[in-house]
């Protein structure tokens, strides 16, 4: 390659490529070594930096060098060393039809299997850290794309190159490629799932086990170690990421039933664990706290399908956790609109334990605010989630009692609850809309069960309701009459 320096654009591309291609000089021979299909040669650095500067430079050249397969060598001339891994990071992110041909090409998997032979396989040296956090950038940046995630979550490479590393690197002491390698494989859970039901296939308490783990060396600020009453600011951003990235994880992970079942069982702890993060993020309330218990929300969400998790959350004080959030955010913040909609939907779906609606029935605050988060009409999410809570709530025999004579409510605080149940049978029934149209029947059967004085103001819907019965059947039918 020394009588290339005079080479330019188009000429130079060419004589690369007779050189990559081990047309233009013989490749040397290793035993036990198996040459890659594009690239037979090493791609040199100083030849790599004019190869970038030339495409950067000119795009028809860069489509031209596309055209001639050049990505496909840049991907082989990884085999011989790290040089060519700076052309696709300055490139392919800057591309759209380049990462759609990069896609097209199979170059994504590509990358999987470089890694996988040199990491799972062990051919050669294993590669450093620095450019598996690399290579894992590329891969996540790729898999945002639907085609390219659906493509790479059936490769059970993949899986396994995901649980060797996991298992394997120190995750305090590579935050970045961790937090890298946990965005690229929950991308992957995302959507049509087959990764998850690949990782659903694991031995389940080892896989378990291993996740605990990491959730465990991440659950903790770093503090300086010269002066231990005081945080590593300088670590604590790579935890947060490497927390955040975990935490999405495990709800993708939720989609999946059998997965669901054992986080739900608290197999090897996990959901011990980010029930005891959410905890101390709700009582320390320090730096990003809302995004992390957003996050946390979610999880307990995505468990609360399964009635052993709402068992937990009932006997780790849930009820109290959601009261003091509740108290604390404030509606009229525009970041706080979506934790207030999770807080009231653990809250909703913890209603379904007979201790937890207990708790909250004998809550004044949480009445009231139900009330008032259910006439707000900005999120309908949210007025959906008080209804349900409020609904359990009506079927305690109690509840009226405990409302008049214990919390000292009048009958106007459930003034708004009747006039907006009102509205929502009215707009369901009107938009057709009969999956919420039975919800609204049930929730007012509800409400004049324990409040049977209201029922005169729910008269206006007695014709309505008629026409319901004789026209419609099944469900629709039932909850009308």
């Amino acid at each position: 390659m020394s009588n290339s320096g005079s080479l330019k654009g188009k000429e130079f591309i060419d004589f690369l490529f007779e050189y990559l291609s081990g047309r233009s000089h013989e490749p040397e021979k290793k035993p036990g070594f198996r040459m890659p299909d594009h690239c037979k040669n090493e791609l040199k650095a100083d030849e790599a930096k004019k190869l970038l500067d030339i495409l950067t430079k000119d795009e028809e050249l860069m489509y031209y060098f596309n055209a001639k397969n050049g990505f496909k060598a840049l991907v082989d001339s990884l085999f011989f060393g790290f040089e060519g891994l700076l052309i696709l990071e300055e490139l392919l992110p800057k591309h759209t039809k380049l990462r759609e041909d990069f896609q097209r090409q199979h170059l994504y998997e590509g990358l999987i299997d470089f890694i996988y032979r040199r990491n799972v396989k062990i051919e050669g040296a294993i590669l450093p850290n620095e450019i598996v956090h690399r290579l894992l950038t590329l891969l996540e940046n790729g898999s945002l794309n639907e085609v390219v995630r659906g493509i790479l979550s059936e490769k059970t490479k993949i899986k396994d190159l995901f649980l060797i590393v996991f298992r394997s690197v120190e995750i305090t002491e590579n935050m970045l490629l961790i937090s890298s390698l946990i965005q690229f494989v929950s991308n992957l859970c995302y959507g049509t799932g087959k990764f998850r039901v690949k990782l659903a296939s694991e031995p389940p308490s080892e896989f378990m086990n291993t996740l605990n783990e990491a959730l465990q060396k991440i659950k903790k600020s770093f503090v300086c170690k010269e002066d231990k009453t005081k945080t590593d600011w300088k670590r604590e951003g790579d935890r947060t990421c490497v927390k955040f990235a975990i935490l999405n994880f495990v709800v993708n992970l939720l989609n999946d039933p059998k997965l669901r079942q054992h986080i739900a069982n608290n197999m090897g702890n996990v959901l011990a664990t980010i029930f005891e993060m959410l905890q101390e993020d709700v009582d320390k309330m320090s730096l990003n706290w809302e995004d992390s218990v957003t996050k946390e929300l979610a999880v307990c969400i995505n468990a609360g399908l399964e009635m052993s998790a709402l068992k937990f959350y009932s006997e780790h004080k849930v009820v109290q956790i959601c009261e003091t959030l509740l108290k604390e955010l404030k509606f009229s913040k525009a970041d706080h609109k979506e934790l207030i909609a999770r807080t009231m939907n653990v809250l909703a779906k913890v209603t379904k334990v007979d201790s937890a609606c207990v708790e909250i029935v004998n809550s004044k605050s949480l009445i009231v605010t139900i009330q008032l988060y259910y006439r707000q009409t900005e999120s309908d999410d949210l007025s959906k989630q008080c209804l349900l809570a409020f609904h359990q709530c009506c079927r305690r025999p109690d509840f009226k009692e405990v409302c008049f004579d214990k919390h000292k409510l009048t009958a106007s605080t459930f003034d708004g609850f009747v006039k907006q149940s009102i509205v929502r049978y009215t707009t369901t029934s009107a938009n057709q809309d009969w999956a919420n149209f039975v919800n609204a029947c049930a929730s007012i059967t509800q409400f004049v069960a324990a409040f049977p004085e209201r029922s005169k103001e729910y008269k206006e819907l007695i014709k309505p309701l008629i026409k319901v019965v004789s026209e419609k059947t099944d469900a629709v039918r039932k909850q009308a009459a």
